[in-house]
């Protein structure tokens, strides 16, 4: 199966849009992406990870009305300039998470 089949599974199954899965895609490559066991999909989400923090404030909202993604700030040791985010979505996480090869 190719990356966009999978990408469009994800997006009917789930309800979410090109830009909500893109920045879920982002995020399953960021460093701390299924880095331990059970982590999933997580990572620091900031200006400095190449996010642009004007257009993904709104995708964040939308993911966490449609309860894909937790969001942490708290901790933040860096001036509130890093947010700690966590896809909940279990069938996303398992879907590229085995389509990646690291589940």
């Amino acid at each position: 199966m190719e990356e966009q089949q999978v990408m469009n599974e994800i997006m009917e199954q789930c309800n979410i849009t090109p830009l909500e899965m893109d920045f879920i895609r982002l995020l399953g490559c960021s460093d701390f992406a299924y880095e331990y066991e059970d982590s999933g999909i997580c990572g620091y989400v900031n200006a400095q990870e190449g996010f642009d923090m004007k257009r993904v404030r709104g995708v964040m909202a939308s993911l966490v009305n449609k309860e894909i993604i937790e969001v942490d700030n708290s901790g933040n040791d860096m001036g509130g300039y890093n947010t700690w985010v966590v896809v909940t979505n279990m069938y996303i996480v398992t879907t590229l998470g085995t389509f990646w090869g690291l589940i």
